[in-house]
C-alpha cells in the first residue's frame, strides 16, 4: 500500500534533498509518525558534522554586517508570517540588503535560503541566493577543474549545485522583476585564519568604484569564499534527471506529496544504506517492487557491490 500523502504539504529544501537521493523518500519523510527514520541526531560523527556546519554559518552570516535575520520578529512564525517578513525586506527602498533564513514561497514549493542578497544598480537589481556548504573549495585551483568533467558538475559538488538549482528556480518564480544568481559561500583551503574562534573574526565590506559590491575581511583573511555557480545550475536545471528538467521533476515531487500523483517504488543498490533500512518503508518498497513479501534474505546483504548490481541488472 502507498503511503497516504498530507494536504498542503510543501515541498521544502529538505524533503527535495532527500527526493534527490530516492523519490520514494519523500512519502515516508512527510510521516515520520508513521515511517520513522533510523537517522538519529544522537550520533556522534553526524552530530559533530551538523555542529561545524552551523559554525561555519554564522561565520558566513558575519560576512554581511547589514544582514537581518527573519523569524525574529516575535510574530508567529507561520509561512505566511515569515513570507511576508522577507518580502517586505527584500522590497525596503535601499540599495542592499541581506536576508538571513528567508522565506520563499510558490504555489507547492517552500524555501528558505541561507542567504538573499539583494543589490540595486542602476540598470537592474540583483537577488544573490547564497546557499552555505561546509564542502571545501580550493581558489588556488581554476573553478573550471573543480566543478566541471566532460560538460557536467562533478559528483563531487552535483548535489549542492541542484540544491541552490531549485532553490533559485523558486526564488525566479516568486520574484520575477530580480535578476537571481546562485552562489555557493565554503570554506576555501587556499585561504588561513589567523587562530582565534571561529565566530569571532572582525568582517568588513569593501565598494569599489564602479559601484560593485565585494565582501572581503577586514584582515583579508577570511577563510570562507563566495562561487558562483550560474552556468552549473542552468546545467542541471535544463537536465535534472534522465533528460527531464528540473521543473518537470520538481513539480511531480511537489505533487505526490500533495496526493497528485504518486511514486513508485525503484529499488537498487543504494538501498543498502536507506535510512528507512529497518522499518516497514523499506519493506513496502520491496515488496512492491518485487511482487514478493518473503524477504528473508536480500540481495543488499551480499558482500561484493559487483555482485550486487550483476543481480539488479538481472
Amino acid at each position: 500500500m502507498t503511503p497516504r500523502p498530507v494536504a498542503g504539504q510543501y515541498l521544502t529544501k529538505t524533503l527535495f534533498r532527500k527526493a534527490v537521493t530516492c523519490p520514494r523518500k519523500l512519502v515516508y519523510a512527510i510521516r515520520p509518525d508513521l515511517y520513522p527514520s533510523q537517522v538519529t541526531s544522537g550520533d556522534g560523527l553526524a552530530q559533530y558534522l551538523a555542529d561545524e556546519g552551523v559554525r561555519f554559518g554564522n561565520y558566513c552570516k558575519g560576512m554581511f554586517p547589514q544582514g537581518v535575520e527573519v523569524g525574529l520578529s516575535g510574530t508567529a512564525p507561520t509561512v505566511e508570517n515569515l513570507v511576508a517578513e522577507t518580502a517586505g525586506l527584500l522590497k525596503r527602498d535601499t540599495k542592499r540588503i541581506t536576508v538571513f533564513e528567508g522565506a520563499i514561497r510558490h504555489e507547492k514549493f517552500f524555501l528558505r535560503p541561507d542567504i538573499l542578497d539583494r543589490v540595486t544598480n542602476e540598470d537592474s537589481t540583483e537577488l544573490r541566493l547564497i546557499e552555505v556548504k561546509a564542502k571545501s573549495w580550493n581558489s588556488n585551483k581554476s573553478y573550471e577543474s573543480l566543478m566541471w568533467t566532460r560538460g557536467k558538475p562533478k559528483a563531487s559538488f552535483l548535489r549542492y549545485v541542484q540544491d541552490v538549482a531549485f532553490q533559485a528556480m523558486v526564488a525566479k518564480l516568486s520574484y520575477p522583476e530580480y535578476k537571481v544568481s546562485s552562489w555557493l559561500m565554503m570554506p576555501d583551503r587556499a585561504k588561513v585564519m589567523n587562530g582565534g574562534n571561529l565566530c569571532d573574526t572582525n568582517f568588513d565590506e569593501q565598494v569599489n568604484s564602479e559601484g560593485d559590491e565585494n565582501l572581503v575581511l577586514a584582515d583579508n583573511q577570511g577563510i570562507a569564499t563566495l562561487v558562483n555557480v550560474d552556468d552549473a545550475v542552468a546545467q542541471v536545471t535544463d537536465d535534472f534527471i534522465d533528460g527531464r528538467g528540473l521543473s518537470e521533476v520538481a513539480s511531480s515531487w511537489a505533487d505526490a506529496i500533495q496526493g497528485d500523483s504518486s511514486i513508485d517504488a525503484n529499488i537498487g543498490a543504494r538501498c543498502s544504506s536507506c535510512e528507512y533500512r529497518d522499518g516497514k518503508a523499506f519493506k513496502m518498497c520491496w515488496e512492491e517492487a518485487t511482487k514478493d513479501d518473503s524477504h528473508a534474505d536480500l540481495i543488499l546483504d551480499l558482500h561484493a557491490i559487483s555482485e550486487k548490481k550483476w543481480w539488479y541488472a538481472k
